[in-house]
């Protein structure tokens, strides 16, 4: 994917710029990011192994648990939350764990949902820039 502007709806919002992992599938925070290092710890996920502490997490949509927020904010305590979290489908219990982070840690971890086409060209290890301000990610 050459530089391009993508728009979408932000939850939380906030500037950030860091390297994407990209997941195709689901993720659950619950049993699925180790947030005492970052690394996703689910053996069905595609991104298994990989960690996403200061990178941008982009996966189609949560599985859904009410610790997500909690394990959000565990990792938040840790230094190991990823930079910001993109969706096509964002659940509320994440926003609310990345809106908390910002209240009582002063951490802002944006978050937003993009367009299904707009996720799918989005590249694993490519640079974003996240302006939530504006609205947009930029892909380098």
């Amino acid at each position: 994917m050459s530089e391009r502007i993508l728009e979408g709806k932000f939850y939380v919002t906030g500037e950030t710029e860091g390297l994407l992992v990209k997941s195709e599938r689901p993720i659950s925070f619950w049993g699925g990011l180790d947030p005492a290092a970052g690394g996703i710890i689910d053996r069905r996920s595609d991104i298994c192994g990989r960690n996403v502490a200061g990178k941008i997490l982009a996966f189609p949509e949560g599985i859904g648990s009410s610790t997500t927020s909690a394990v959000l904010l565990e990792s938040v305590m840790n230094s190991t939350n990823p930079l910001a979290i993109v969706n096509v489908t964002t659940e509320p219990i994440l926003v609310s764990g990345a809106l908390v982070a910002k209240e009582l840690y002063g951490t802002k971890i944006p978050v937003m949902s993009i367009k299904q086409k707009d996720f799918d060209e989005l590249e694993d290890g490519k640079k974003l820039f996240i302006d939530g301000d504006r609205g947009t990610v930029t892909a380098m």
